[in-house]
């Protein structure tokens, strides 16, 4: 992990990151992670989205939260297939479920949040939360969470 290009981006941000990400995608293992890197305390405000359903009213939650200065959000994705495993040991059965069966869909739902961060500007960065939690690009990021497995 570039741990640099990630606390740059955290003191750039800090008076509110928004970890976003599907649940049982690792945003709880992401914040120790933060803390075990010593970045943790630098943010000032940090919060997470546990689903980003585009028809919801969470697109609109992300802009109020995020919109205005120095804010900004990690958007964490992990391969589809062991998103998948998660849940199942996880046992989370909700309105996110769909996902599960379908690839493709999981992919759309992190692509419509994307579009949302940058139609309003939001500063964003790709975490693959996998080993030390490398930071990715756009296109690898994507590529990277509709893997079937562990890779």
């Amino acid at each position: 992990m570039n741990e640099d290009t990630l606390k740059e981006f955290i003191l750039q941000n800090s008076t509110r990151i928004l970890l976003c990400g599907l649940s049982c995608i690792g945003k709880t293992h992401f914040k120790h992670f933060l803390k075990s890197q010593g970045l943790y305390h630098l943010i000032s405000k940090i919060s997470s989205c546990n689903k980003f359903y585009p028809e919801s009213r969470l697109n609109e939650k992300i802009v109020v939260q995020l919109s205005g200065e120095h804010k900004g959000a990690i958007i964490i994705g992990a391969p589809w297939g062991i998103w998948k495993e998660r849940r199942l040991l996880r046992r989370v059965y909700h309105r996110g479920s769909r996902f599960a069966a379908d690839p493709v869909a999981f992919k759309e739902t992190y692509i419509k949040c994307i579009n949302k961060l940058e139609e309003y500007n939001i500063p964003h960065i790709f975490i693959d939360n996998r080993n030390d939690c490398p930071i990715l690009d756009k296109t690898s990021f994507l590529t990277m969470i509709t893997e079937e497995s562990y890779e």
